[in-house]
């Protein structure tokens, strides 16, 4: 009786649909671990916002066919374009923020506010109650600080 009851909740652990939005810098990742992805992506949810868009659009001409081909993985894999929480002036597209009250955001700005894409994307994916899966130490590190759920990618393949 007790093996059955083990396998049954285990079953049903695997069935539990996570959340995810991935930082520009996991998507390489991704490409990377193709494979392992395809294994898990049933199961789970995947966001992004304009921010990664954008910082995608932004590679450099001479790695264009790595970016197209990030592209064409989010498109296959079904990742969710979300808007933003916050809608930054100057900084937001029409159409691709909210307008939350920033207090996360302001949270993850540094002192420089120059990590308004960082702040952007962990903000959002803490209003949403999504996991966000970067590899960005400083961003991860800051996430930690305010009890934010957030994973290395290495950490995201490990636990799913």
């Amino acid at each position: 009786g007790r093996v059955f009851w083990y396998n049954r909740l285990d079953d049903l652990a695997r069935r539990i649909i996570m959340n995810f939005m991935f930082d520009t810098n996991a998507f390489d990742k991704v490409i990377e671990n193709l494979a392992e992805f395809e294994r898990i992506k049933n199961n789970n949810n995947f966001y992004m916002t304009y921010v990664q868009e954008q910082e995608l659009m932004d590679i450099p001409e001479i790695k264009r066919a790595k970016m197209l081909s990030i592209f064409s993985m989010i498109k296959e894999e079904n990742i969710k374009k979300i808007p933003t929480t916050t809608f930054i002036l100057n900084h937001t597209p029409i159409g691709s923020g909210g307008l939350g009250n920033g207090k996360v955001y302001e949270k993850l700005l540094n002192e420089g506010k120059t990590n308004v894409n960082d702040a952007l994307i962990g903000e959002t994916a803490v209003t949403k109650g999504y996991t966000l899966v970067t590899n960005d130490k400083q961003l991860y590190n800051k996430l930690l600080k305010y009890d934010i759920r957030v994973m290395t990618f290495e950490e995201f393949l490990s636990q799913i």
